[in-house]
């Protein structure tokens, strides 16, 4: 070996052990660069210094220095980065100048410029992204949205035909169009293809009406029957709607056939509709008036409907009583023009000799009632500050208890049973003791009895006196 390679590997020795511990100020290894190449180039090898060439430089001249300064060797600067490529797909690992970065250099299938495949589970081409999370992605399966359930996706393409309504199973590519509802039911962009252009009317029944209304014109309410339909007559007879109004029969104010409703409130016979139910009762309040009925003189009512009042009376035949009915020497019916509690109107009081209703007899309406034939007295007495009154009857009836001196009455309208009967009177005033009691009924019977006051009872009765005074 001559001189000048020994010194050289001695020199190259010194220096490179000199040089790794501190590289005297200019930086380490790695990815800094060496300030003293003009333009910097990276550090090469353990602390060269390249002095004037960068990369490629055709005669490169290094000089390494050694710590004191002394030359030791002239080094030659690469011609290029140094790019580690193991899988041979052309693309590095260190980037940079060496370009993209090959994120797996044991697969030449994995770099930069691959597709990526939803296959492998890999990173393909190296985005970061790893199958269908790379929109660029293929051999992916699709991902088919159906939210009606027709089997029909929004997606379209690999999913199938296109469902351009999914929220309406009813709306789908392989739906059949419905004619009529504005709606484009195949999903073909077309709307009611097919279809008639003129209204679907169905008339089962011949009645040039049809079940489907609308365009169709006015709806048949009953398209097997001929009869019945909107131009029919409503007829009272069959129970139907022949006219398809909603109204059936008598309902229907334009029906024909129909049985006349009369109404006659008062029971005289007349009603107030008139036509099919005969005269007009002008007042169905009031029974004595009426197409029927004579007109009153002097009572200023139209009494026989016929819009006229008194009319055929004598002005000098005047109703004196004012009761409403005039003199029989007027042609009136009023027995005692004198009475007004006696005419043709009024009731029968029983037991007082009198023809108050102007029927020609008195009391005619009354029952016989013999002493104690009809009602009874047994018992009238004191008892613990009540009056007790029993007795009997022979009808069943109702009564009243009165004061048989002054005729007030204790109680009244009370039902008794045919047999006996007995009634408790409470509440009388203080002090207060009728001598005779009488029991009178609705027919005007009556029966009396003197009043029993018990020695106790009475004896009550004072001290409660004297406890007051």
């Amino acid at each position: 070996m001559s001189k000048k390679k020994m010194s050289l590997v001695s020199a190259l020795a010194g220096s490179f052990i000199l040089i790794a511990s501190s590289c005297y100020g200019f930086g380490g290894l790695g990815t800094q660069v060496n300030t003293a190449c003009a333009p910097a180039q990276p550090y090469i090898g353990d602390c060269a210094l390249c002095h004037t060439s960068d990369f490629g430089a055709a005669t490169p001249a290094k000089t390494a220095y050694s710590a004191g300064g002394s030359a030791l060797t002239d080094f030659f600067c690469p011609s290029g980065p140094v790019c580690t490529d193991s899988d041979g797909d052309t693309f590095a690992l260190e980037g940079g100048d060496c370009g993209p970065v090959d994120c797996n250099d044991g697969n030449a299938a994995v770099n930069p410029s691959a597709a990526e495949n939803c296959t492998d589970g890999f990173d393909n081409d190296c985005d970061g992204l790893i199958d269908a999370q790379d929109p660029s992605a293929v051999g992916c399966p699709p991902v088919c949205t159906d939210s009606d359930g027709d089997t029909y996706a929004v997606e379209g393409g690999a999913c199938g035909p296109l469902d351009c309504d999914d929220s309406n199973a009813a709306i789908n590519p392989g739906a059949a169009e419905v004619c009529g509802d504005g709606l484009d039911n195949t999903c073909d962009g077309v709307i009611d293809e097919g279809c008639p252009t003129e209204p679907l009317c169905t008339d089962n029944d011949g009645d040039t009406f049809a079940v489907e209304g609308g365009e169709c014109g006015a709806v048949d309410c009953d398209d097997t029957d001929s009869a019945v339909n909107p131009s029919a007559q409503e007829d009272c007879t069959d129970g139907i709607d022949n006219n398809c109004n909603g109204l059936v029969d008598a309902l229907d104010s334009g029906a024909a056939n129909c049985p006349a409703v009369c109404t006659d409130v008062d029971g005289d016979a007349y009603a107030i509709e008139g036509g099919e139910c005969g005269p007009v009762d002008c007042n169905d309040a009031d029974a004595t008036v009426n197409p029927g009925a004579e007109e009153v003189c002097a009572d200023s009512v139209d009494n026989d409907c016929d819009a006229e009042v008194d009319e055929g009376c004598d002005p000098a035949c005047p109703d004196a009583d004012g009761d409403g009915y005039m003199d029989a020497a007027c042609g009136g019916n009023d027995c005692n023009d004198l009475d007004d509690a006696i005419n043709p109107g009024a009731s029968e009081v029983c037991g007082n000799g009198v023809d108050e209703n102007c029927n020609g007899a008195s009391d005619d309406t009354c029952i016989s009632c013999p002493d104690g034939g009809v009602l009874s007295i047994t018992k009238a007495f004191f008892k613990e500050g009540k009056l007790v009154v029993e007795g009997r009857s022979h009808i069943r009836t109702r009564i009243s208890i009165v004061d048989g001196e002054t005729g007030d009455i204790l109680r009244e309208n009370i039902r008794v049973k045919g047999g006996k009967w007995k009634v408790e009177i409470e509440k009388l005033p203080r002090g207060y003791e009728p001598e005779t009691i009488k029991a009178v009924n609705t027919d005007g019977c009556e029966a009396e009895k003197e009043v029993t006051v018990k020695r106790e009872d009475r004896e009550d009765r004072e001290n409660d006196e004297r406890d007051d005074d």
